[in-house]
């Protein structure tokens, strides 16, 4: 082999060994998407089971879940199960010219201030229930263990307690009520009861709280 041929074959197998490390690179670059694109799938797969998994939550667990959150005063999450508007009420009589209305904004500004709000009128004396939402919320809604084993939970069968007319069914007939029901001690000659009613719909398939209703012994 003479000099000009052995120059030659030493310069095409240099190109040659320059051209497999560009192809091997290119193809590195080529699947790097690919695997990228797997992750970012992984993670919608993973966001469609959660969200399926709330579909699946029965009425009865979602009132238990709300239940349990309020019971902790865990108020940061009331955005995440309630619908646009939630409607507050003292008794088991809604007073739908008076009843007091929520939206998540409202709501949230409610318990950064101390601002006093008329909810409706006490039982008996008529008078004003005006309080700070932390005041509400503190004598009408977590007046009672909501998650004690003692209560009982009834969907859409609400017996006649008391003295005061119950039309909670009648205002949201389209509603689903989730009564959480704490009965009265034997000291008490049945005068102790309280209940909290939660009126739960569902929006594009997920549970969302519409009204929370309360109810005591009346004179």
């Amino acid at each position: 082999m003479n000099t000009l041929q052995f120059r030659l074959l030493t310069a095409f197998i240099i190109f040659s060994f320059i051209g497999c490390e560009t192809s091997s690179t290119e193809e590195s670059s080529d699947k790097q998407p690919q695997e990228d694109e797997q992750l970012v799938t992984d993670e919608e797969v993973e966001e469609q089971d959660t969200a399926q998994e709330e579909v699946k939550m029965t009425a009865i667990e979602f009132a238990q879940y709300v239940a349990k959150t309020l019971n902790e005063k865990s108020y940061e999450k009331w955005n995440d199960f309630v619908a646009k508007k939630v409607y507050l009420s003292p008794y088991a009589y809604v007073d739908t010219s008076k009843i007091v209305s929520l939206t998540k904004p409202e709501f949230n500004v409610l318990f950064e201030t101390e601002k006093k709000v008329v909810w409706g009128t006490f039982d008996g004396s008529g008078e004003e229930i005006k309080l700070s939402i932390q005041e509400y919320f503190n004598r009408f809604v977590t007046d009672f263990n909501l998650t004690a084993e003692s209560n009982e939970l009834l969907k859409d069968t609400i017996p006649s307690r008391g003295n005061q007319l119950n039309n909670v069914k009648e205002v949201f007939p389209n509603a689903t009520i989730i009564e959480i029901h704490k009965p009265a001690s034997e000291e008490s000659m049945g005068m102790d009861w309280r209940s909290l009613m939660l009126v739960i719909e569902k929006v594009k398939g997920t549970w969302k709280l519409k009204a929370l209703v309360h109810n005591e012994w009346t004179a």
